[in-house]
């Protein structure tokens, strides 16, 4: 990418923070699976899942893990440039980690290994949520949100409306028949709330009791169908600030 003047180009990890991230990085991961491990793949006695740059192999195979560690750690005779985070690595058995770079963790064939939200139990065959990883994540989201008062909830649920659906809004309006334009914006507005505002709001911890709190509810369908605005009522417009 280009900044302010200098051209800087990624070599360890994927670029955070915007969806198309995620995206070119399982098309681009997805390419080299299917050139490296697509032999791998087609066994029966073996399952290799990733998500996104996160991968997880199971297999019973031992000649068959040591060469996935291998090619993920040595790299490959492709083009692709890949080679996983050694700090990062979890095996379950034995091998050589000095001759394959690995600084990550060794664990018995019985233990647990931890993976995306997971606790995979391989001798066992058994999996898990890791509720520990979750709780503690959603401890810390508490304590922000709880700090935030309603009216700023209720801005931000605003804020996420907009995102989300003001392309979709933009798109009814190009109809040229007016009286379909109103059938369709008051289904938009029905979806927008059930969909988007109320999974957001509880997200939030946005309540639905309090007065102010009801009537933005009650008003935000209106909200929607006039292209997030709200005119009827003018008392009513700081529920909709200009800052939505």
């Amino acid at each position: 990418f280009e900044y302010r003047g200098g051209i800087y180009r990624a070599f360890r990890g994927i670029p955070q923070g915007n969806h198309a991230s995620t995206r070119l990085c399982d098309l681009y991961l997805g390419a080299a699976d299917c050139e490296r491990y697509l032999e791998l793949m087609k066994r029966r006695d073996t399952l290799l899942i990733r998500y996104v740059d996160d991968y997880l192999l199971l297999t019973t195979d031992m000649n068959f893990a040591r060469k996935f560690l291998e090619v993920m750690h040595l790299g490959a005779d492709d083009s692709y440039n890949i080679i996983a985070d050694s700090t990062k690595t979890v095996i379950n058995f034995y091998c050589e980690r000095s001759k394959l770079l690995i600084s990550g963790k060794m664990v018995g064939s019985c233990s647990a290994v931890p993976w995306c939200g997971y606790i995979i139990y391989p001798g066992l065959r058994r999996y898990c949520i890791d509720w520990a990883k979750i709780h503690s994540e959603k401890a810390v989201s508490c304590r922000i949100i709880h700090k935030i008062g309603s009216h700023e909830k209720r801005i931000a649920v605003l804020r996420f409306l907009k995102a989300s659906l003001l392309e979709k809004y933009r798109m009814v309006h190009r109809f040229p028949s007016d009286k379909w334009k109103v059938s369709v914006l008051k289904k938009f507005a029905t979806i927008g709330t059930k969909l988007y505002a109320r999974p957001y709001a509880r997200k939030v911890r946005l309540s639905m009791k309090g007065r102010w709190n009801r009537v933005f509810w009650q008003n935000l369908c209106a909200w929607l169908r006039q292209g997030f605005k709200y005119l009827y009522n003018t008392k009513l417009a700081h529920l909709y600030g200009s800052n939505s």
